[in-house]
């Protein structure tokens, strides 16, 4: 938790009359009812992003990354990593509310999100990634080339 987060937390807790140096699943139960189910969702996204399961992929193959991330898997290529979010509201052509899931897409390269999770928007991720790759390649290569020759 957040510095922040946890001060205004031992905050509530010392004007609740709770004792602020307890364990923090004590002060959080002093918190309102919105409040602790709010904490209670995150850790829960938080818990589900992080021991999501992790497939490695030899190639930017779209058919392949879709089948994994509809899975529930996180995909990782060379230093990229793609992850379906949790669903989001978004709506569609007709203006229809849906929710759906996007594709979280990111690396020290960059970062972008996609906005729904279909075979189209991993294509479209596939060939972001594609193209940042061959940006920073063709940028290592300048360079190398502007190097002096001893």
């Amino acid at each position: 938790m957040m510095r922040k987060q946890r001060h205004a937390l031992c905050s509530h807790a010392r004007s609740a009359g709770g004792d602020s140096t307890a364990p923090l699943a004590a002060r959080i139960l002093c918190l309102p009812q919105p409040a602790r189910q709010i904490i209670s969702l995150s850790a829960h996204w938080l818990e589900v992003t992080d021991k999501a399961p992790v497939q490695h992929v030899a190639t930017l193959d779209p058919r392949s990354i879709f089948d994994a991330l509809s899975a529930g898997k996180a995909v990782i290529w060379q230093d990229w990593t793609l992850r379906a979010s949790p669903p989001r509201a978004s709506a569609d052509d007709t203006g229809a509310i849906r929710w759906a899931p996007a594709i979280w897409v990111s690396s020290s390269k960059g970062f972008s999100p996609f906005p729904c999770m279909d075979l189209e928007s991993v294509a479209q991720a596939c060939s972001f990634i594609a193209q940042r790759e061959a940006r920073v390649h063709a940028q290592a290569q300048i360079e190398f080339d502007d190097e002096p020759c001893y």
